[in-house]
């Protein structure tokens, strides 16, 4: 059995993933402790954090919000999200004023995974007790109500090129990078056009992209399929960061991708896979 794991995310991302010495737990409670505020860029690294532990069926997890005086409604909508797909949520240690940020969203039941206890040995004692209620319910299983993404995503930083009527007159060429790629889609930053013409009042979302290509580096392949935006955030410094989802995607850049998200191996290796 695992011993119960307390990592830490930052506001500067990074992640320490220590085993805590002491007590085994019975289940395979992991606890995260939050540094920051949960607002803004700090969002994603969590949601990052929470699917990949949502893909390895780690699905107990416990949030530290001892350092955390703020969160916005995406952060509380994040959460949300992954109570919606089956994970177990609990979170102690939590400030009066995020308990109203909370408790004002229209789905509540968030507010009632949230532990009055400071201590994290006692918010693992309850958290079990909880478990076991739910152990005790007939046909009850964490695999069976776990809702996962329909395609993994590896994190990978690769070039990509697209162009979007983001002007009335015509289609404008945008270059950005990839921050993850699935065989669904593509999650994108440092969007940019030529002259400026991306503005702080220019929208992506519900566009097409138009001759999608990702530069696949070191191999001399260019995939090229459609896709559209289906959501944008601006981040630090104007960064525009988009997530966009393939269209009418062939046959050769689906076994190419397949073969980039299961085999997660170096792209130089991919040769062998094309058989070049």
């Amino acid at each position: 059995m695992r011993k119960e794991e307390n990592r830490t995310i930052t506001t500067d991302f990074v992640i320490n993933n220590k085993p805590k010495s002491g007590k085994r737990s019975p289940f395979n409670i992991e606890t995260i402790s939050l540094m920051g505020d949960m607002t803004g860029l700090n969002n994603w690294q969590l949601k990052h954090e929470l699917f990949s532990c949502l893909y390895e069926d780690r699905c107990l997890q416990l949030i530290d919000f001892a350092n955390v005086s703020r969160i916005d409604r995406d952060g509380v909508d994040i959460l949300h999200n992954l109570l919606d797909r089956g994970m177990e949520l609990r979170l102690f240690n939590v400030s009066l004023l995020i308990k109203r940020t909370i408790g004002s969203n229209r789905n509540k039941c968030l507010s009632d995974k949230i532990f009055d206890v400071s201590s994290q040995e006692e918010a693992v004692l309850m958290f079990e007790e909880e478990i076991k209620k739910l152990l005790k319910e007939k046909d009850f299983s964490f695999a069976d109500s776990i809702k996962k993404r329909p395609f993994p995503r590896v994190d990978m930083s690769l070039p990509v090129e697209f162009k979007c009527d983001i002007l009335r007159e015509r289609q404008v060429c945008c270059h950005a990078k990839t921050e993850n790629i699935s065989k669904n889609g593509l999650y994108l930053s440092e969007v940019h056009a030529p002259n400026g013409l991306i503005r702080e009042n220019t929208h992506f979302k519900g566009k097409d992209l138009h001759s999608l290509c990702l530069d696949l580096q070191h191999l001399g392949i260019t995939l090229e399929s459609e896709g559209v935006c289906v959501r944008e955030q601006r981040g630090n410094n104007d960064n525009l960061f988009l997530a966009a989802r393939f269209k009418n995607m062939n046959e050769y850049c689906e076994r190419v991708l397949t073969g980039i998200i299961h085999d997660n191996t170096p792209l130089p290796n991919y040769l062998s896979y094309l058989g070049n």
